[in-house]
């Protein structure tokens, strides 16, 4: 591929039949000539900055308000064939990230000049979105995304005044890791991110003798649009933990050796947002039974307690307030050393016995989640361990919910 080329004759050739382009007011059409007139490079130089700036702004009102969402939509998707045929074979997701910010530039500069009107932009985010995903920086990758959902919650209540529904756009569903839509343009990684909690799922089915399954998963909480914030969170940090465990470009492993304190405060983050999750989930269902919470009630709002709530009437555990107390006391004097005697079937209780599985699952998110909101010092067994401890933790989230929903 020849870069010093104006992008339009590289995509000509790369394409019989040349770039068919979707259907733009006419001035519009000029300023997507004009970008397609150039070598990609020339997207960073001041001069074209300037120029399609220009261009693009002197047309942009034919392209406002929510009676032009085709025009809105075509414009955007008639960078697309730059988007994939020049720049994802290069792979360069700084210029990637360049080239769709200088697209949305003259839309942020119209809008700020004509309050309220307004030009949708969730294309554009989703496909920068799914750009970084595609590089493995998922955290960039899900922000734009998030940003991209913004903009379509917002165009659909433009467009549907009355209405509450949450529009399942390819944003949506790649946010709430909903693979049984095919209509989304990243369907794969979606895909993959189903398949990495499928092998948990089936991992706690064996070690607790259950039937739990992706159905009764997105029935009882990814379908559940009233718990949204909790399920864009489990997406997002699904993505990264099934990052970790595939230990693959930026998350090398030696990223997460007991000797790196940062990386062992990343890990016990994780670690702790799947810990809210659980509370949040468990809470739901305790309110709802024990009614909500005063200031006489306020332990009810402990995560001990919230925990206490879950195990109550359920044969499968052995822990008492007298267990759990010893083990909080161990984790508090000492807490690397209590959860890793947790996991290695050492730690004793005043009785002579030991946890079990969903004892030490249990006991495992109670320490977790103290440590993590009472102390700064890193979690040392998360170096070693922390697989086996984001797996346990998954667990206990799918107990919750088989449980309780």
């Amino acid at each position: 591929m020849d870069l010093s080329k104006p992008m339009i004759e590289i995509l000509n050739e790369m394409y019989p039949g040349g770039i068919i382009f979707k259907e733009v007011p006419n001035g519009i059409k000029k300023a997507i000539d004009y970008f397609y007139s150039v070598p990609i490079f020339e997207i960073t130089n001041s001069d074209f900055i300037k120029n399609f700036n220009k261009a693009c702004y002197d047309s942009l009102s034919s392209l406002a308000g929510k009676d032009n969402r085709k025009f809105q939509e075509n414009y955007f998707n008639n960078f697309t064939p730059i988007w994939r045929g020049i720049l994802g074979p290069l792979g360069n997701i700084t210029l990637t990230e360049i080239f769709w910010l200088r697209i949305l530039d003259p839309i942020y500069q119209w809008e700020e000049q004509n309050k309220p009107s307004r030009i949708h932009k969730g294309s554009p985010y989703y496909y920068l979105g799914v750009s970084f995903l595609n590089q493995n920086f998922v955290e960039r990758g899900y922000l734009y995304c998030h940003k991209s959902y913004a903009e379509d919650k917002i165009t659909e209540k433009e467009n549907n005044p009355d209405s509450d529904n949450l529009p399942e756009t390819p944003s949506y569903l790649l946010l709430t890791t909903n693979d049984e839509n095919p209509n989304q343009f990243y369907l794969t990684w979606v895909q993959e991110q189903a398949k990495f909690i499928q092998q948990l799922i089936d991992d706690f089915n064996t070690l607790y003798s259950k039937s739990f399954d992706q159905e009764q998963l997105r029935s009882k909480f990814l379908g559940n649009t009233e718990l949204i914030e909790e399920i864009y969170l489990f997406s997002y940090i699904t993505a990264r933990i099934k990052q970790i465990f595939s230990s693959v470009f930026i998350w090398d492993k030696l990223l997460f050796e007991s000797n790196n304190a940062l990386s062992l405060q990343i890990l016990l983050s994780l670690c702790f947002d799947l810990t809210k999750i659980i509370e949040k989930l468990i809470a739901i269902k305790e309110i709802q039974i024990n009614g909500l919470i005063d200031d006489t009630k306020k332990h009810r709002r402990y995560f001990s307690y919230r925990l206490s709530f879950l195990k109550n009437g359920k044969d499968c555990f052995s822990l008492d307030r007298v267990k759990i107390d010893k083990f909080n006391e161990e984790r508090e004097n000492a807490s690397n050393l209590t959860i890793k005697n947790l996991l290695r079937d050492s730690f004793i209780f005043e009785d002579l016995s030991s946890a079990n599985e969903i004892d030490k699952t249990y006991l495992l998110a109670l320490g977790i989640r103290n440590h993590y909101a009472h102390n700064t010092e890193p979690l040392e067994i998360l170096g070693d361990k922390h697989i086996e401890i984001f797996t346990r933790l998954y667990h206990l989230l799918f107990f919750v919910l088989d449980e309780l929903y």
